[in-house]
């Protein structure tokens, strides 16, 4: 075999390209040095930045004290449909009192037994009979197969289902 060959002679670089590639990283890093140091001289942004972050504190201070104070004192929710505000734990604590007055008990409501699926609603579909070379096939449907009466029959009557009776319900307690 012959050695392979390449579409591009060899040229060997040029050490003006190599210049160019070092003199725009210098002038990259040299904007980026000057930058830094004009930040650092004004110094304004941090004087900003420190007022801001201590906006935001306070803002936030505030809002979780309101927060607080509704989580930790009563007070009227609609005086008008005569809904209050309790702290939890003393809702916590009236809800035990009722539950330790009340004696246990049953559960109010029947349970009953698993309502049967057909089979035929989960079953898959039965697959398509093969045309067999042995049998007949069968004569092109009528007109009365498809759907259209032939002339001078009666309609057919109309069919109701049966209603169906409703599975046994369980019922909360009131």
């Amino acid at each position: 075999m012959s050695a392979p060959t390449s579409i591009t002679p060899n040229i060997p670089p040029r050490f003006g390209t190599l210049k160019w590639y070092v003199f725009g990283l210098l002038i990259f890093l040299l904007g980026g040095v000057a930058t830094l140091v004009l930040q650092r001289q004004m110094g304004g942004t941090d004087a900003y930045e420190l007022e801001r972050a201590k906006k935001r504190i306070e803002a936030r201070q505030k809002i979780e004290a309101e927060a607080k104070e509704l989580l930790t004192k009563s007070g009227w929710v609609d005086q008008g449909k005569g809904i209050v505000r309790i702290p939890l734990e003393d809702a916590m604590a009236l809800e035990l009192a009722a539950l330790k007055q009340e004696k246990p008990r049953p559960a109010t409501y029947a349970v009953g037994a698993a309502v049967p699926v057909p089979a035929s609603a989960t079953a898959a579909p039965a697959p398509a009979p093969k045309a067999d070379a042995a049998k007949p096939t069968a004569p092109a449907p009528t007109a009365a197969a498809k759907g259209t009466p032939a002339p001078g029959a009666a309609p057919a009557p109309a069919v109701t289902p049966a209603p169906a009776t409703p599975a046994a319900q369980p019922t909360t307690p009131k």
